[in-house]
């Protein structure tokens, strides 16, 4: 029986710190893989060094900066075309071990079930995880998977209710059914609102402590991306998106917890901090038709990637 099929997908923005680490470590993998870079219109020489160096990756040169998202619905389309078996989304400042993709496929082969499937995240000194993977192996989030690596028990494959989107294997069928990246995200969120669709269309979302990978990523203070209007809109928009409840109780919760923010925020006489959310609460409210078209679009197949 034949090797499946991997595609890799990396979404390149000035990403010269990196890419070097990254793309070496994918052409010294033990699985061999198919390697799509799309360049966001880099201006620190990425997509040349790439070009120059890397001569076996296909190189796609972006008519604009697409953001996460719809640069990687480029990649999920090609993938899809060349029939590919899977995906492999990693992140431009991420890198992997020779044998990451090897044990991530054999895993992959025996759990069906699994519409995404990630390594373990350590950070990029190696010496600790990820920031916030932590928060994502936690017993309520994943089941029993750090207690099982302290009593050195463990098994191929956790469920966890999300993982954010730095190095996911992604089974083809859970891809023509899922869908690409909605563009509604044009930047943070998107991964959220995709592990959502995933767990609608009765995938589970799993980590893998027999796989690993290093992500370089700066660390941002919650102070930090509170004050980020497109980070905190896209927070709001992933709860009244998500096709896992109805619209309407969605936005009755959704309502109900501005209130309560906003409330608080006049008590303790945090006036900038209510005017900042008062402002993002009612774009999220002057766009629910879009957000329903979003939605409905959610629930075909092959979504955003048509």
């Amino acid at each position: 029986m034949p090797s499946p099929n991997i595609y890799c997908i990396i979404v390149s923005y000035n990403g010269m710190k990196w890419v070097e680490n990254c793309l070496i470590s994918l052409r010294n993998s033990t699985y061999p893989l198919n390697v799509i870079v799309i360049d966001n219109l880099s201006t620190d020489g990425t997509y040349n060094y790439i070009k120059q160096n890397f001569p076996e990756i296909e190189l796609i040169n972006a008519e604009a900066n697409l953001g996460f998202g719809k640069a990687n619905n480029i990649g999920l389309k090609i993938a899809i075309e060349q029939k590919a078996d899977y995906v492999f989304l990693l992140n431009q400042d991420a890198w992997i071990e020779t044998n990451t993709i090897e044990k991530l496929v054999i895993i992959a082969e025996e759990n069906k079930d699994y519409g995404i499937i990630s390594p373990m995240h350590y950070d990029g000194s190696n010496q600790k995880f990820d920031h916030k993977f932590i928060e994502y192996i936690q017993q309520t989030e994943c089941p029993d998977l750090l207690q099982d690596l302290w009593y050195n028990r463990l098994k191929t494959i956790y469920s966890t209710t999300f993982v954010n989107a730095a190095a996911w294997l992604i089974p083809i069928a859970c891809v023509q059914l899922v869908g690409g990246f909605d563009p509604m995200f044009p930047h943070y969120g998107e991964d959220v609102d995709y592990v959502q669709r995933v767990h609608y269309n009765k995938f589970k979302v799993g980590i893998s402590p027999m796989a690993k990978i290093n992500h370089d990523a700066r660390v941002q203070l919650w102070s930090e991306i509170m004050w980020n209007k497109n980070r905190m809109y896209t927070i709001y928009l992933s709860e009244i998106k998500n096709i896992n409840g109805s619209l309407r109780s969605n936005l009755l919760v959704f309502c109900k917890n501005r209130f309560d923010e906003l409330t608080s925020n006049l008590l303790y006489r945090q006036f900038r901090l209510f005017a900042f959310k008062a402002k993002l609460t009612a774009r999220i409210l002057v766009n629910i038709r879009p957000i329903y078209l979003a939605r409905k679009s959610s629930l075909s197949k092959k979504a955003f990637l048509n």
